[in-house]
């Protein structure tokens, strides 16, 4: 038997910036079009290093920011290929 996955409430990204989301945080996110899943990611993989040195923000508030914001480091970044962000939410 399959099992059915359960998400996180959703979080309009025309609704940015998010108090919700954690300021240090590691964790699995996924983008969604409506009710049509469009991509996924992680973020946070050196979480310890970042407490460590005393960063304030990092992982999933960052990551989220960056899609959000379109900027680009050689990855997919939702609102810079598709512009407007009305209909999606992570």
């Amino acid at each position: 038997m399959g099992s059915m996955v359960t998400f996180s409430q959703r979080y309009r990204f025309s609704d940015w910036p998010n108090k919700a989301i954690p300021k240090v945080s590691a964790g699995v996110y996924a983008i969604w079009n409506e009710d049509g899943l469009f991509y996924c990611g992680m973020s946070g993989r050196d979480i310890e290093g970042a407490i460590a040195s005393g960063k304030n923000r990092y992982g999933l508030i960052t990551r989220l920011h960056s899609h959000a914001s379109g900027r680009l480091s050689g990855r997919l970044h939702v609102g810079q290929q598709l512009g407007n962000l009305d209909g999606f939410s992570c």
